[in-house]
């Protein structure tokens, strides 16, 4: 039996209620970084007490030495105070974090429930995979169509020659808008760049326009969002690029699911069909043995059919057992779950491109 999310959230809302409070300002949390500025006081002081009995030895003054031995003493009390007082305040936070990260991990513990919490997400990426195989197919035909048609070429050149303007322009303009005094090269330079940026971002929104309305007549299906995010003609190879490592980082994703290989059961499964009985006319009789053919497969025609849509709706059945109610999922439990998953996704992702394995 799947773990009752209701109340497993009420125990999980009462504990993360309590973890909040802890770091809210005011809480442990503020009251430790207080101490340990308090404590960094201490030692600049202790520096300092130190440096003056030593100089008080150095000339034999006994009254101040006593005095500064004093302090001394007093500092590295107070000092160990508030160690203890970190420590302890420590330990509770991380005892209470403890608390709350017991429930997320008892969320997942039974498998019936983590199949469910894996279907969210396996439904996420695999929106998201869709989204960027059809972005992929619509940059290959504009890509496609651009090495076709000169004129679609010539506005993806135009575009990239005003966005390098315009890029030219801001630099020019942070770099010498504050700077004072200016020589009269960087005057005029300064001057000619103001005068420049509007006129190009006049004119990319121009050629912009030109490239949404030149699709719009002549390739109605391509997306106007997709043509305005290119940069350059050089920009489509990289998007696709883009596109394909996106796919790849969701199909990687939706395989470490543990509900993909229920899925994928029903995907690549081919149940045995009925077997049509052999009685094969002879060739002896041609008229008979052309209706058997046909008959045949018909019948075949109708047993894959009949397959395919016991295979569908199982593959319904099995999804329809997955789903959350509307309340289960709105719990903070499961999205911090869900959060909490997709965050080791992103690490895990970032880790592989830096040793350099990831497309």
């Amino acid at each position: 039996m799947a773990i009752d999310i209701k109340n497993l959230n009420q125990e999980y809302t009462k504990e993360n209620a309590i973890l909040a409070r802890f770091n809210a300002p005011g809480g442990i949390k503020s009251n430790i970084e207080q101490w340990e500025m308090d404590l960094h006081n201490l030692k600049t002081q202790y520096m300092v007490a130190k440096a003056d009995l030593e100089w008080a030895q150095s000339k034999n003054d006994k009254a101040a030495q006593k005095m500064l031995t004093q302090t001394i003493e007093a500092i590295k009390r107070q000092a160990e105070t508030l160690k203890q007082k970190i420590e302890h305040a420590q330990l509770v936070l991380s005892e209470q974090k403890k608390k709350v990260d017991a429930k997320i991990e008892e969320l997942s513990k039974d498998p019936e429930t983590k199949q469910k919490l894996d279907s969210i997400l396996y439904k996420k990426y695999d929106r998201k995979r869709k989204v960027e195989l059809d972005k992929k197919k619509q940059l290959e035909t504009i890509k496609e169509i651009a090495n076709n048609h000169p004129t679609v070429k010539k506005l993806l050149t135009g575009i990239e020659g005003y966005n390098k303007t315009i890029k030219s322009c801001n630099r020019i303009i942070s770099n010498l808008g504050t700077k004072s005094p200016l020589t009269p090269k960087e005057t005029a330079d300064l001057a000619k760049a103001r005068a420049d940026l509007p006129v190009a971002q006049s004119k990319l929104n121009d050629r912009k326009r030109d490239l949404v309305n030149y699709f719009a007549i002549n390739h109605p299906l391509i997306d106007a969002e997709t043509l305005k995010g290119l940069h350059s003609y050089g920009d489509i190879s990289k998007q696709m690029q883009g596109c394909d490592k996106t796919i790849a980082n969701c199909t990687k994703a939706m395989s470490g699911l543990t509900v993909s290989q229920g899925l994928k059961n029903f995907t690549n499964s081919d149940p045995s069909l009925p077997t049509i009985a052999e009685n094969k006319p002879s060739w002896l009789h041609p008229i008979k043995r052309i209706k058997y053919n046909i008959n045949a497969r018909r019948a075949r025609k109708e047993a894959e059919a009949q397959s395919q849509i016991s295979k569908n709706n199982q593959r319904k059945a099995f999804k329809n057992e997955l789903k959350l109610s509307k309340d289960e999922y709105s719990a903070d439990i499961v999205q911090k779950y869900l959060e909490n998953y997709e965050k080791g996704l992103h690490e895990a992702a970032k880790s592989n491109r830096g040793n350099g394995n990831s497309r």
